[in-house]
């Protein structure tokens, strides 16, 4: 996503949601998010604030395909994204610093290549 916001909303379906649990430390969300727009933007502005001190990677997390989002090669956070129509519809957001820890042991794990 290098910071297209066009291309970040065209991912998201018109009636896309984001809901979060972001424990009771740090910045969140008190409503679920709605909307291409709001999402894109919130999307956008992460990626203005942290730039190149955030990587994304891929994992298979609970039978489904997640991203991890790591700033300054910490783990903030855990996205998980459901699809309708080719575009996005739903995305859950894990940024609990008490859930994260125990995956945090896993990380190299969750983005390993399957050998079967």
């Amino acid at each position: 996503m290098d910071g297209d916001f066009s291309g970040i909303r065209a991912l998201l379906a018109e009636e896309a949601a984001l809901v979060g649990d972001f424990g009771n430390k740090g910045p969140s969300l008190r409503h679920p998010l709605s909307g291409a727009q709001r999402i894109a933007q919130l999307y956008y502005a992460h990626y203005l604030r942290h730039g190149r001190n955030m990587r994304l990677e891929l994992a298979f997390l609970n039978g489904e395909w997640a991203l991890l989002r790591y700033l300054q090669d910490e783990l903030e956070s855990i996205q998980a994204f459901e699809f309708e129509g080719g575009r996005i519809a739903h995305v859950r957001i894990q940024r609990n610093p008490e859930k994260l820890a125990s995956l945090k042991r896993y990380s190299d794990l969750l983005t390993a290549p399957n050998p079967h």
